[in-house]
This record gives structure tokens, sequence and C-alpha cells, in this order.
């Protein structure tokens, strides 16, 4: 079952960087992880509705790093997958399709129903809306619907250029990548490429940024 919502404030939205796992009331701004996929290439995106302390749900954004389910609220698995170290249920980034799919891998001690159902092979695509639940925690939702949203370009060996406008996106430049297709686009106040039309340059999904969500889960 689901609900529209009727909030137009991006900012509420977290990325995994932003969570300490011990009090995930707390918001904090490391350096991005992004500047790795610096090219306009399909990224695997989308959210994850997670309980705050007070059993409230909130948007996670996912931005394409690996997440431990195990932990409370999730966080990046990286440091841990470099160690050899896999998190008993891990949300992994696929890396092909358009956009590439998350898949859960589970370890066979590890209790992990999707939508009543236990992931008995240990794998399981993700699919919108999907529920994920952990024995002994809050159950989190995984969609693939993102916001957009202004962010320094980070760049990378090669020059990526604007679909709108056909000129180099500079590092550094304010751009938004679409979540429909994970192009970026200038998003400048003399260059609001993005938001210029109604639509995507690239692959026409909707442009805008003052939207919401429009599914969120049913409250506990």
């Amino acid at each position: 079952m689901a609900d529209d919502t009727e909030s137009n404030n991006p900012s509420g939205l977290l990325k995994p960087d932003d969570i300490r796992a011990e009090s995930p009331g707390d918001i904090l701004r490391p350096p991005s992880r992004v500047a790795a996929r610096p090219h306009n290439e399909p990224v695997a995106a989308g959210t994850l509705w997670i309980c705050d302390s007070d059993h409230e749900l909130k948007p996670l954004s996912l931005q394409g790093d690996p997440l431990d389910l195990t932990a409370h609220p999730p966080r990046v698995a990286a440091e841990a997958l470099a160690a050899g170290a896999a998190p008993a249920a891990l949300l992994l980034p696929g890396r092909r399709g358009t956009p590439p799919p998350w898949v859960l891998l589970v370890s066979g001690d590890c209790p992990v129903t999707v939508n009543g159902a236990p992931v008995l092979t240990g794998i399981r695509v993700l699919a919108d809306r999907d529920e994920i639940r952990i024995a002994g925690a809050d159950p989190v939702f995984f969609s693939t619907e993102t916001l957009p949203v202004v962010e320094p370009f980070p760049g990378g060996p090669r020059t990526v250029y604007c679909p709108r406008c056909k000129l180099p996106i500079q590092p550094g430049t304010p751009a938004v990548r679409c979540p429909g297709c994970g192009v970026f686009h200038h998003q400048l106040d003399e260059r609001p490429c993005y938001t210029y039309a109604p639509a995507c340059a690239a692959c026409g999904a909707p442009a805008e940024l003052s939207g919401g969500y429009r599914w969120v889960p049913e409250g506990l």
C-alpha cells in the first residue's frame, strides 16, 4: 500500500555518508564519493526508506555505494568489503542495465525476507517498492525513485558535454544528474539547462527540482 507525499523539499534527502551509525539523528557532511563515477553513464541509484531513532521512515539516497543492511542505520560497506569482511546482508549496485539494478546478497545464517518471502538462494534482484526485513530490526523499503539535486560536477579524465546546450560541463560547476538516465546537465543561474525545459534533454523524464516523492511507504 502506498501514500502520495506532499513534501516538496528535497533537502530532507539523506545520503549514506550523512549518517553516523551510532546516532541516526546526526547529519554529517564528509566528502562525497560521487567523484569515482564522473562520466555521463548510468549509475545504480534509488531510495532506501529507513526508520530513524523515533521509528519514523526517512529517505536515504542510494548513490551507487554498497550498503551494510545489518547496521542501523545502513552504512557504506566499501571498507569492510576491501578488508574481505562482507556484511551478512549486503545491498550491492549492479553494473549493467539502464538503470543498473540493486542486488541483495544474504549469508546463510542471516534471516532476511523480501515482501515476506525468505531469500533462499542468498541473492535477490530488488524491484520497486520491495520491503526488506531482517530479524530483530525495523523493515526498510527499496524504491527506484530518486530526486534530482544540484551538486558540483565531479569531472573526470574525459570531457562530458551537457545534452541540452552541447557545451562542456566544467568540474565544480553546478549540475544535475537526471534520475531517469544518469546524465548530467548544467544548472547555473545563467544556464539552467536541466530545468530549461519540462523534460530531460537525454531521456525525456520530467525535469524539475521542486517535486517530492510520488511514493512513500505507509508508516509503521
